[in-house]
């Protein structure tokens, strides 16, 4: 049998595209780092936009790189559903891990327990000791 493979534009574009989408899968679904890593904490302020928060995440090393955060964000719909708050993340999680996270509002849970005879001045204290009020 005589196998001849035709180099001709359509198959290369096939090829191409099949690249780029593999590519951009890896990218998404795949961590940074599959050892675990050291979570970080992120905070995901008011009116900030996917590409800013991409750049952000790539800095902190938390991704490999901002352009598949945008990509998954502008993809699967979430850019406008990302939620402002305090968030734990780290280079074991995928784009589409983080990205979902954020877009759930799966925040940062503090507990407080406010003892019976504190007044203002001592509740203002105990929340600020545990970084959830900043005076």
């Amino acid at each position: 049998m005589d196998f001849k493979i035709k180099f001709n534009l359509k198959n290369i574009t096939l090829v191409l595209l099949g690249g780029f989408l593999l590519l951009g899968a890896l990218g998404v679904f795949l961590p940074k780092s599959f050892g675990g890593g050291a979570e970080v904490q992120y905070d995901l302020e008011r009116g900030m936009g996917y590409k800013e928060i991409g750049v952000q995440l790539e800095r902190q090393g938390v991704i490999v790189n901002h352009g598949f955060f945008w990509l998954y964000a502008i993809v699967s719909g979430s850019y406008g559903k990302l939620q402002a708050g305090n968030y734990d993340v780290s280079p074991s999680m995928s784009v589409f891990n983080i990205t979902r996270k954020f877009a759930t509002g799966d925040v940062i849970k503090n507990n407080a327990v406010i003892i019976e005879g504190f007044d203002i001045k001592d509740i203002g204290a105990y929340l600020q000791e545990k970084n959830m009020f900043v005076g």
